[in-house]
């Protein structure tokens, strides 16, 4: 699953997908750090080694290529060729008429004489070293990958950065969070100078032959017999890549199958997960987050997302979750899905206070929209969802608020209204409401 492409004709959309990168790392950061970690300095430690084995073979290819004898027809300049032509076309030029005298560079003289009548430059066959041959071919192929490989664990590594700077005051810069900033903020620096190590022996006008040669079959790999022993090196190097690597550090990925209303309802599930983080819960179940392989994925799924814990209450965090009459709580007449509810239980009650957010992906989102079409449904949710254990029966809903990415002022009144949240933008309302329940 590959993430969503940016768009540079829709800027919301590139903001959303870039907060929601840095949101989820965050995420990552908090339930998976020590293996992240420990993932990435395994991988460069392996990259590192690597370069270490390719960078002198490099340097003996670049002082003598390796090639095959090859012929092929060139242009030159008549005084330039050397061959049998040269001279039949001399003993034509000097024969009964003498055109030229036989001594000397008569080049000049034969050019004057025979200037219309034979061409400046003729095609003749010359021999050359051709550099396309497997031991170079598996050079490049080698020494791109591994600096493909090092460009992307130092972007990966310097993402990781800014979600450690992020993070570190908001922690309050704890000895663990501290060290491992720094310990990454380390192995950043130590990439950038093995890139430009690599990128440095790039502008190295003796290996500009590399430039030329084609891609290996790499099934068909075979080196000469007898052949120089840095090249057998550079082959068993390149077994050690393909075979030894460790546990690669996990790619992460948005789920490409959201739209820009998907995107957005995603970014505001990870925002209400930073702001109750720093509210003091502990995150203690997450399901935003899938391992496949190599790769983590991001994305949303119908049903409990998070389960946190903190301040003496248990927060479960829904998406599109359905509430029928079955169980302690519910709705008490036809079944309703709400788009994003936060359920509040207090101590070891049953039942809980619920926060009930409406996501709305548009810019021109407007006082007139809310109140011509999004207040009454508000009003219909918080009356529907009640303790279904009580008798009378008790509502249970504390809030209903739309959230959208225009610039219209928050209007709130007695639990229900719209609150304007984009990326970039403060989430003071989100944090009052929260702060509120919490109460």
């Amino acid at each position: 699953m590959d993430s969503p492409a940016s768009n540079p004709e829709d800027p919301l959309g590139t903001a959303l997908l870039r907060e929601v990168r840095a949101l989820s790392r965050a995420l990552l950061e908090l339930r998976y750090r020590g293996e992240i970690e420990g993932r990435m300095l395994a991988w460069f430690g392996f990259l590192s080694a690597r370069w270490r084995e390719l960078e002198p073979v490099l340097e003996e290819i670049a002082r003598s290529p390796p090639g095959r004898l090859s012929k092929r027809r060139v242009k030159r300049r008549l005084s330039e060729v050397e061959h049998v032509d040269r001279e039949m076309v001399l003993s034509l030029a000097m024969g009964p008429r003498s055109l030229v005298k036989p001594r000397g560079d008569v080049a000049p003289t034969l050019r004057s004489r025979l200037k219309g009548y034979l061409p400046m430059e003729v095609v003749t066959e010359e021999g050359y070293l051709d550099p396309d041959v497997e031991e170079n071919r598996l050079a490049r192929h080698y020494w791109d990958h591994l600096e493909g490989d090092v460009m992307w664990l130092a972007e990966e590594v310097g993402e990781r950065d800014q979600a450690l700077r992020r993070a570190t005051p908001r922690d309050g810069a704890t000895p663990a969070r501290t060290r491992g900033f720094l310990l990454n903020h380390l192995l950043l620096k130590r990439l950038e100078v093995l890139g430009k190590r690599i990128t440095r022996m790039r502008g190295d006008p003796r290996l500009s032959f590399l430039r030329e040669v084609g891609t290996p079959d790499m099934k068909k790999v075979r080196l000469p017999p007898g052949g120089e022993p840095h090249l057998l090196r550079l082959l068993q190097s390149y077994e050690r890549y393909r075979r030894e690597a460790p546990p690669c550090p996990y790619r992460l990925e948005i789920q490409r199958s959201l739209d820009g209303e998907g995107l957005y309802n995603l970014w505001c599930v990870l925002k209400v997960l930073s702001a109750l983080i720093d509210l003091g819960f502990k995150m203690e179940e997450e399901r935003l987050i899938g391992f496949e392989e190599e790769t983590v994925q991001v994305g949303l799924g119908r049903g409990l997302l998070a389960r946190l814990q903190g301040e003496g209450r248990r927060v479960d965090l829904h998406y599109r979750r359905t509430y029928d009459k079955g169980g302690p709580y519910g709705s008490y007449s036809e079944e309703v899905e709400v788009p994003l509810s936060l359920e509040f239980f207090k101590g070891t009650s049953q039942v809980p206070s619920i926060l009930i957010l409406e996501p709305r992906y548009d810019l021109a989102y407007s006082r007139e929209v809310f109140v011509e079409r999004d207040l009454l449904r508000l009003h219909a949710l918080r009356d529907a969802i009640v303790s279904l254990s009580e008798e009378p029966l008790r509502r249970i809903v504390e809030g209903a608020y739309v959230v959208h990415p225009s610039r219209l002022e928050a209007l709130t009144y007695n639990g229900l209204g719209e609150i304007p949240l984009r990326p970039g933008g403060g989430t003071e309302g989100l944090r009052r409401i929260l702060r509120g329940l919490l109460r």
